[in-house]
């Protein structure tokens, strides 16, 4: 519902909708920028249906890299930042998280 809200719209209209949005009286400024990296898949040429039904795919590098690139920036270790992107990319959050988004969406 609310990325088909904002590709009917130009670019800014979509990053308007997913900051500060507003449908039928209520607000929709959640998860902004979940909801543009969705529109820039679509807007890669991605069909919709498919970045909706395999977002998890889609998601979950992003999600590695950024614990890889932040673990790896508080500690100084490439190592143990590799250990820590893989425990949280197999961990029990992920997967939850990942499947509580899926069914969100």
């Amino acid at each position: 519902m609310w990325l088909g809200n904002m590709l009917t719209s130009d670019c800014w209209g979509a990053v308007e909708y997913a900051f500060c949005g507003m449908e039928n009286g209520v607000w929709n400024g959640n998860r902004p920028l979940y909801l543009l990296l969705l529109y820039s898949l679509v807007g890669l040429g991605i069909p919709r249906e498919v970045v909706l039904n395999f977002e998890a795919v889609f998601i979950s590098p992003f999600f590695t890299l950024a614990v890889y690139f932040t673990a790896k920036h508080l500690s100084g270790d490439g190592l143990y930042a590799l250990l820590v992107s893989l425990v949280a990319m197999l961990g029990f959050n992920m997967a939850v998280g990942m499947m509580a988004g899926f069914f969100a969406a």
